[in-house]
């Protein structure tokens, strides 16, 4: 079942679960309804609303990918290693399996990209008074590039860095006449995501950039733009969603007034 499609309280114990995976993960069944203040039996619900035959194999699940999820990049890039099986001191092939797994990601990009939720995007972005930009972890290059595309082309933006630990309060100055750009991936960012609901309260427009229809947003988010990256021994890039937030910003340009040009560097 879609999350779409769940009931209310379920789609509450989805949201925790993408959001705080790590935490949930360890918790009992009653540790956990207690933490999420739901029944066990709606946990159970859930679970068999997902597939599985009860809580305990759901809980396993989670824990075999927390468990996957904490291997470090240095055990990672080892075990790539070891299956790339190169010459010792050449890393030629290295970069070759990084180059087919990202050409094949921008390829895909060219049938799978919803082109009518990035037009809406930049619609929204163009009419917006200021235009907020988060992502944090994986996403932080992400979103420090399309703010950098914002002010390059004159428009008024705000990068929401977190810097001293105040990202939410950093969203205090979007209001109804604004919009702001979630670009946040599975298991996502819980920060961005408090920003993003915050910003839905400001009656921002919300526009996410994420890899999963399920995501935490959910409704909240007006616009979605899904993208699907490369992910080459749990190495997951960035590349697609480069690509995607070029269009935007360059988009965003073609049409934009004249006197918000700026000089190309």
């Amino acid at each position: 079942m879609s999350r779409a499609a769940m009931p209310k309280r379920l789609r509450a114990i989805a949201d925790a679960m993408i959001e705080r995976p790590h935490e949930l993960a360890i918790l009992s069944i009653t540790e956990m309804a207690e933490t999420l203040n739901a029944s066990p039996s709606a946990l159970v619900r859930f679970a068999k609303s997902l597939g599985f035959d009860g809580f305990a194999p759901m809980q396993k699940m989670l824990r075999r990918t927390l468990l996957d999820d904490s291997e470090s990049y240095r055990d990672r890039a080892l075990r790539m290693g070891s299956a790339l099986h190169g010459e010792e001191g050449d890393i030629s092939h290295v970069l070759n399996a990084f180059v087919l797994a990202n050409t094949k990601a921008i390829e895909a990009l060219t049938t799978s990209l919803d082109l009518a939720s990035v037009a809406q995007a930049v619609a929204v972005m163009r009419k917006a008074r200021l235009v907020g930009v988060v992502g944090q972890k994986r996403s932080f290059p992400l979103a420090a590039y399309l703010y950098y595309g914002l002010i390059r082309l004159g428009e008024d933006a705000l990068l929401l860095d977190g810097a001293g630990g105040m990202l939410e309060t950093h969203a205090t100055p979007l209001g109804p006449k604004d919009a702001l750009v979630v670009i946040s991936f599975a298991p996502y960012a819980e920060h961005s995501i408090k920003v993003a609901k915050e910003a839905a309260k400001r009656s921002s427009k919300v526009i996410m950039i994420t890899d999963r229809e399920d995501n935490p947003l959910g409704d909240l988010a007006d616009i979605t733009i899904l993208v699907r990256e490369s992910n080459l021994n749990n190495f997951r890039s960035i590349t697609v969603t480069a690509t995607v937030i070029q269009t935007i910003f360059v988009a965003l340009g073609m049409t934009a007034p004249a006197s918000k040009n700026q000089d190309r560097e």
